[in-house]
């Protein structure tokens, strides 16, 4: 089943002070429906961060990642992470909306005109793939999974339902469990941990099932904001986001 956003935004976010109350109606939703309007805020809120991000996964990968998210109007957009990878990493995306830079360093990565999905293929990936999944692609030197259009035909979702209610880092949250649907094939179960008091997820878990065994994968989120940035460097792709 395909995600439709049915829910103006403004509904989402009316009355709301920055960095607080975005969405709290979203818990009360349908599980499909609050689904698509956590989407909606990641997809049109103008400017959206979530300063503290930890990923983390086991198995066939190791990974222990610190960073943080923000996401501005015109494909302006600053991704990072920094920690184990594998091996020692320090990931970077940047981009002001006309140009973006990206990868694990100046030789392995990426520098060319934004890409016209940019948002789209960073907001949809983290709600149906999970932040881990461009991650990855910054480690190999790639851009954003179908930056440049059709992530929401590439990546579906479906199978919702509410799971009981569960705290989160001593936070109140109602998660919201799915199945993942890649070019077609279901590849991975999925919950979403909302925030009663925002709508916003608290903490992703996926597993993913390969031939050789299971991946379990967890990202928490915290320090939402939905305030411009103090500086416009912020989205600066100068200096080198490696240096």
């Amino acid at each position: 089943m395909r995600i439709h956003h049915a829910l103006p935004l403004a509904l989402l976010l009316a009355a709301a002070p920055a960095g607080a109350q975005i969405g709290p109606d979203v818990v009360t939703l349908p599980p499909e429906e609050a689904f698509a309007a956590v989407e909606r805020i990641l997809l049109e809120e103008e400017h959206l961060a979530a300063d503290e991000v930890e990923l983390r996964a086991d198995s066939a990968l190791t990974v222990r990642l610190m960073g943080g998210l923000r996401l501005g109007p015109g494909n302006r957009a600053r991704l990072h992470a920094d920690g184990l990878f594998e091996v020692d990493a320090r990931l970077r995306l940047v981009s002001d909306g006309t140009r973006m830079v990206g990868g694990r360093s100046a030789e392995v990565g990426f520098d060319e005109p934004t890409a016209p999905a940019l948002r789209e293929a960073l907001a949809i990936g983290f709600t149906r793939m999970g932040l881990l999944h461009n991650v990855a692609r910054l480690f190999t030197g790639a851009a954003p999974d179908h930056a440049g259009g059709g992530v929401t035909e590439w990546v579906e979702v479906h199978g919702f339902e509410w799971l009981p209610e569960q705290a989160v880092s001593g936070h109140a949250t109602r998660p919201l469990r799915f199945t993942v649907r890649v070019d077609g094939t279901d590849t991975a179960e999925a919950e979403l941990f909302l925030h009663k008091a925002t709508g916003l997820p608290l903490l992703r878990r996926q597993r993913v099932t390969f031939a050789t065994g299971r991946m379990i994968v967890e990202e928490y989120y915290s320090g939402w904001l939905n305030t411009p940035p103090s500086e416009e460097a912020v989205f600066a792709v100068e200096p080198s986001p490696f240096e």
